[in-house]
């Protein structure tokens, strides 16, 4: 959180890979993975952000702030 506040976004990627790899269950999963796309969207990285939010909704389908992010990038995408 004090990485995102200080928007040090590639510290705050490494603090949530880390956590992933500590989670002993997957239930907020849903929620780092959607952190890891907000930091890599910050740090213009779109297609990481894309790859997170997808493995956010592997974990729940139905993350609502998950799908509207995709939806909102899916909208922005050039033809």
């Amino acid at each position: 959180v004090q990485a995102v506040k200080g928007e040090n976004f590639q510290d705050a990627l490494r603090l949530y890979e880390s956590a992933l790899q500590t989670l002993k269950t997957d239930r907020l999963k849903p929620v780092i993975y959607f952190n890891i796309a907000l930091s890599h969207l910050k740090l213009s990285d779109r297609e990481p952000a894309m790859k997170a939010l997808k493995r956010a909704l592997q974990h729940d389908r139905n993350h609502e702030k998950s799908l509207a992010l995709m939806q909102k990038l899916q909208a922005m995408k050039t033809p």
